[in-house]
C-alpha cells in the first residue's frame, strides 16, 4: 500500500504553478503545500515537533494523513 506522499510524487504531469480547474489538482497542490512547510523546518536533530491549535489540527487532518506527517520525521 503506497502513501498518499509516494502517490503524490508520482505525480509528476501535476503543475501547482497553472491554475487548474480540476479540483484533485488543487487538492494535489494543498498537500504538497503542506508538506513544504514540515520540510522547511531545519532541526538539528532528525526529529520535528508539530505543535498546532484545534483548528489547525482540522485543517491538517483534511489533507494529510498521520503517517504521511510521521514520515517527514515528526513525533506524534
Amino acid at each position: 500500500m503506497s502513501s498518499l506522499i509516494a502517490t503524490v510524487r508520482s505525480s509528476a504531469h501535476l503543475s501547482c504553478t497553472t491554475r487548474s480547474a480540476d479540483p484533485n489538482s488543487r487538492f494535489y497542490c494543498t498537500i504538497l503545500e503542506y508538506l513544504e512547510a514540515i520540510r522547511s523546518v531545519e532541526t538539528p536533530q532528525r526529529w520535528k515537533v508539530l505543535v498546532v491549535d484545534e483548528h489547525s489540527q482540522q485543517l491538517t487532518n483534511a489533507v494529510l494523513k498521520q503517517y504521511d506527517i510521521l514520515e517527514e520525521n515528526v513525533t506524534r
